[in-house]
């Protein structure tokens, strides 16, 4: 979502874009380029751009395939002197020394960084002083995406399950269906794992839905 976000706001002024991901695949997402490969896109881009996400308080450790990939893309645009921004990066507010190494790395190097909570403004300054806060820009999808209706007799509950397995767990689920069933609205229940799941899949195939029964 984020990519697309940026992609439609940066095509208005004529730029052009590619967006970096992982595996092989698809080479284009609604009219955009992607790459899979770390030099094609630096050698392709004038700067990066890193796109939003909670990044400041990610669990993913200097081993990981992310890091991997981070590390990897902030090391190529450094050899051939290409500059980085974050974008609508967030946190918790957590002591920057708490921050695996290639998320201090990375806000180190940044040409700048917005951050989408105020409390994470102390923590990134500590690492990169070229930091403003700035609201989170998905407020900015209803412009630039055709949203449906939401219907005044149902809501929906969208939860992220990524990093944990808790989450998954038969308990919690009875208890999300006790929530659903609370009320008069017909409520659904959308899971979505943001850590397994690529925008550049078809999104029935990236969730999962439950619904309460419509009352009588």
């Amino acid at each position: 979502l984020m990519a697309c976000l940026f992609f439609r706001v940066l095509r208005q002024s004529n730029v052009s874009v590619c967006v970096f991901k992982t595996g092989k695949g698809n080479r284009y997402y609604d009219g955009i380029p992607l790459v899979d490969s770390i030099e094609t896109l630096v050698d392709q881009s004038d700067l990066m751009l890193y796109g939003g996400g909670g990044v400041l308080a990610t669990k993913q450790n200097d081993e990981s395939f992310f890091a991997k990939d981070i590390n990897g893309i902030a090391r190529c645009a450094k050899e051939k002197g290409k500059d980085i921004y974050l974008l609508s990066i967030g946190g918790t507010g957590a002591d920057s020394n708490e921050l695996p190494r290639f998320v201090q790395q990375l806000v180190r190097q940044a040409e700048q960084v917005t951050v989408r909570n105020p409390q994470d403004l102390s923590t990134v300054r500590l690492l990169n002083p070229k930091v403003q806060f700035f609201h989170d820009i998905v407020w900015l999808v209803p412009d630039y995406f055709q949203l449906p209706n939401v219907s005044s007799e149902s809501s929906s509950i969208a939860i992220n399950i990524a990093g944990g397995r808790g989450l998954r767990s038969a308990g919690f689920l009875r208890l999300l269906f006790r929530i659903a069933g609370l009320g008069r609205l017909h409520r659904d229940i959308i899971f979505i794992d943001s850590q397994e799941v690529s925008p550049f899949v078809s999104a029935n195939r990236q969730c999962w839905r439950f619904s309460s029964p419509k009352d009588d």
